[in-house]
């Protein structure tokens, strides 16, 4: 490898030499030496033993380097608090959620009677909703029939096995 470099340098020597005055320039241009190269320039040696500079096209993006702050690089100021919001309880946990899904479960496959179709189980929970019976943090009488479904279907392959 060490011949590369002497190749290179020899180039950049030849090329000073022949422009005189002007040949400091013109070497760093068409012949850098390698502790010189710009960003983005790098020497490609061929198999034949061509050397050959490229310049390669920097992105249009900038990843962070992890000496640099973001807030500098942005120019964003970011800020937050530690404080917890209160909560109202009316967001749903996974104790309602599996409540909800056995009164589903059993208004579709009542052990006797007649099962209920989707609509029916959404107009029900809608209006145990209304009363307060059932806490849910999206209302039943705005769900679609296939949303509804779908969510079940999940909570099926969750809870099946309990």
């Amino acid at each position: 490898l060490k011949w590369v470099f002497d190749e290179i340098e020899k180039r950049h020597y030849a090329i000073k030499a022949k422009y005189g005055r002007k040949g400091d320039r013109i070497a760093k241009e068409k012949c850098p030496l390698v502790n010189e190269l710009k960003q983005g320039q790098v020497y490609v040696v061929y198999p034949n033993d061509h050397i050959r500079l490229w310049d390669i096209p920097m992105p249009s993006y900038h990843h962070k380097n992890p000496d640099q702050h973001w807030e500098v690089l942005t120019g964003i100021h970011f800020d937050w608090t530690k404080e917890t919001i209160a909560s109202d309880g009316s967001n749903s946990s996974k104790t309602d959620e599996k409540l909800l899904f056995g009164l589903i479960y059993e208004k579709r496959n009542p052990k006797s009677g007649k099962s209920m179709k989707w609509q029916e189980v959404i107009d029900y929970l809608a209006l145990e909703q209304q009363k307060g019976a059932i806490v849910w943090d999206k209302p039943f009488n705005e769900m679609k029939v296939a949303t509804l479904a779908k969510t079940f279907e999940r909570w099926l392959k969750r809870y099946e096995q309990t």
